[in-house]
């Protein structure tokens, strides 16, 4: 007689579930429950019904182990114990510093009924627990290091999806390096679950959610003040200089007008150009050779570029005037608001002073940074 299995929930548990009891030759699937619409879940096995989960109570002489595929962070905590008063179950959870309190709450369920539960099965809490326990009886005086990644968790990724304002999200986990070359080099560190990994979390947000952007340019020297207030918010990414000055323009034709558009150079009498390199890389308008060229500089005591600019006349007459500069001040400023307050930063280009403000308008804190005269 083969062991009938039910399967709650129907994600990437539940459908790794019933692959694997399709290949086991002592199992047969008896049903899937699910929070959605029956009507609206495929499973893989032909003639098994989907169940909504709100009957699973008239299932429980007719399945032998209940496998609950839940999240961790909200959903097998209240799952399991209920569930361990119908059926025997299996679960996978793994927070694990909360693993203590799940099996004390499911042990209880489990023998007020007189089921059998098992908790935490899987990969880590489950087959590398026992591998560490295998490696720790050979070397008593060892000491085991567990690292992911790089790669997504779905226990992480589920929790972050269930933040209120959150429309979808992915959750990366990445190894610190630091750590790593630590173990390998023999170093016997003490780590923390902080120091072990990075987690990187990718989100979208819903419609009218409170959320906060913060875009930095190409000035390096205030940046670590930015990063500094904008941790408040979580984790920022930084593009390269060449991502930074593709996302500026791209920012800037989409609040513009609202969508992305271009230059109409063939009909255009002046083209100005940042950034451009008028003597080696020319506009696509310039079909001919430079005839002659003027250029000037102002240096720093340093020896570093403060301004230059160059004039160029081509052959067939066409002029182009091109400056750049490292420092001079446009005195624009920028405001990054959130849902807290605003920061404020007094020039862009070449950073003055930067305000923390509460959401009443009130300076909670002000930075003037070093002016480095070399911007580096």
């Amino acid at each position: 007689m083969k062991t009938r299995i039910g399967i709650l929930g129907y994600g990437n548990l539940g459908r790794g579930t019933e692959i694997a009891v399709a290949a086991a030759q002592d199992m047969e699937l008896a049903a899937v429950f699910t929070r959605r619409d029956p009507a609206s879940v495929t499973i893989l096995t032909k003639g098994v019904p989907v169940v909504n989960v709100n009957e699973i109570q008239n299932w429980q002489d007719k399945i032998d182990v209940l496998v609950i595929c839940g999240g961790s962070a909200t959903d097998l905590p209240v799952q399991t114990p209920a569930y361990a008063e119908m059926f025997n179950v299996i679960d996978s959870f793994d927070t694990h510093a909360k693993i203590p309190e799940h099996f004390q709450n499911v042990d209880t369920a489990a023998k007020k009924s007189g089921h059998v539960a098992m908790i935490s099965v899987g990969w880590d809490p489950g087959m590398f627990s026992l591998n560490r326990v295998y490696a720790n009886a050979i070397l008593p005086d060892g000491k085991d290091y567990t690292f992911w990644g790089k790669g997504v968790s779905q226990g992480h990724s589920d929790a972050v999806r269930r933040i209120k304002g959150v429309k979808n999200a992915k959750q990366y986990t990445i190894p610190i390096e630091k750590a790593l070359d630590a173990v390998r080099n023999g170093e016997d560190p003490e780590l923390s679950t902080r120091e072990k990994h990075l987690r990187e979390c990718f989100v979208v947000a819903e419609d009218g959610a409170d959320k906060a952007a913060f875009y930095s340019g190409y000035q390096k020297y205030y940046r670590f003040m930015l990063r500094r207030f904008a941790g408040v918010f979580g984790t920022q990414n930084y593009g390269t200089e060449s991502s930074a000055c593709f996302t500026s323009g791209a920012m800037a034709w989409q609040v513009a007008s609202g969508t992305s558009m271009g230059m109409n150079l063939p009909n255009a009498e002046l083209v100005i150009g940042w950034g451009q390199n008028g003597f080696f890389s020319r506009y696509p308008i310039v079909r001919n050779e430079i005839a002659s060229m003027d250029c000037k500089c102002i240096k720093f005591k340093t020896g570093v570029d403060a301004t230059d600019w160059m004039n160029l006349t081509y052959e067939n007459g066409q002029k182009a005037y091109l400056k750049t500069s490292m420092v001079s001040p446009t005195h624009n400023e920028g405001v990054i608001c959130g849902t807290a307050g605003q920061i404020r930063v007094q020039n862009l280009n070449d950073m003055v002073k930067l305000e923390l403000l509460d959401d009443a308008g009130n300076v909670v804190e002000t930075i003037e940074p070093t002016r480095l005269c070399n911007c580096y």
